[in-house]
């Protein structure tokens, strides 16, 4: 049987870099929660959290991310992350800037059952919005209503 940390490096890994519209199916909880910086409501369900990746696979199609470090205890897992890719689609409402972005984040999941039930994320918010050379209400506004149409 996989452990929680590895369980959780192959969701994004099969998530996000295989581009895997099953794995969301199967590894994330019927009720699943994912939290975000500047988003008051979390994404709800294997559904919703697949419509918000595909809204950042639109934005930045070639966007890949490298899990830097994983470890935890119990049913808690924490992975420090790094994604990059280029702002070659609109991305909730941002036209393409062409700029290639990298963003560190770090994610806590709750793995209950060999299944993702919670994970809250945090990154740099403002980096992001620097590196798209995006007003900063204007990129909070797109991570707002990215996550309200994925949920």
């Amino acid at each position: 049987m996989a452990s929680n940390s590895e369980i959780l490096i192959r969701f994004i890994n099969e998530c996000w870099n295989v581009r895997s519209r099953s794995i969301a199916n199967e590894l994330l909880a019927p009720d699943y929660e994912h939290y975000m910086p500047g988003v008051e409501q979390p994404t709800v369900g294997p559904d919703s959290y697949q419509q918000l990746v595909d809204s950042f696979i639109v934005g930045f199609p070639d966007i890949h991310f490298e899990v830097d470090e994983a470890f935890g205890e119990g049913d808690r897992v924490c992975l420090m992350w790094t994604a990059s890719g280029t702002h070659k689609g609109v991305f909730s409402g941002l036209p393409p800037t062409n700029n290639h972005v990298t963003i560190h984040g770090v994610a806590v999941a709750r793995i209950t059952g060999g299944r993702i039930t919670r994970i809250v994320s945090m990154f740099d918010n403002a980096s992001f919005t620097s590196q798209l050379n995006a007003p900063p209400e204007k990129a909070a506004e797109s991570w707002r209503s990215t996550a309200r149409s994925a949920g």
